[in-house]
């Protein structure tokens, strides 16, 4: 996760919308449900990252997820 720090901090701030979260290398998008439903949380990664989310990706470690990811182009 380290290596990832600055789409980790652009995603959390923009999808998650929290000032911090702890992750850690076993985390995955479903550590943080509760926060939204699926369909808000798939619009808003959508809108951000212009990426479709799967099951696939609510289980998969969360900075396999972060590599899918482009850098935002929107600010």
């Amino acid at each position: 996760m380290q290596r990832r720090e600055a789409i980790w901090a652009d995603f959390l701030e923009h999808v998650l919308q929290l000032p911090w979260a702890f992750v850690s290398d076993e985390s995955c998008l479903g550590d943080f449900e509760g926060l939204m439903d699926a369909s808000e949380l798939t619009r808003r990664v959508h809108v951000r990252y212009g990426l479709e989310l799967s099951s696939e990706h609510q289980a998969m470690p969360l900075y396999q997820f972060l590599d899918l990811l482009e850098p935002p182009l929107k600010t």
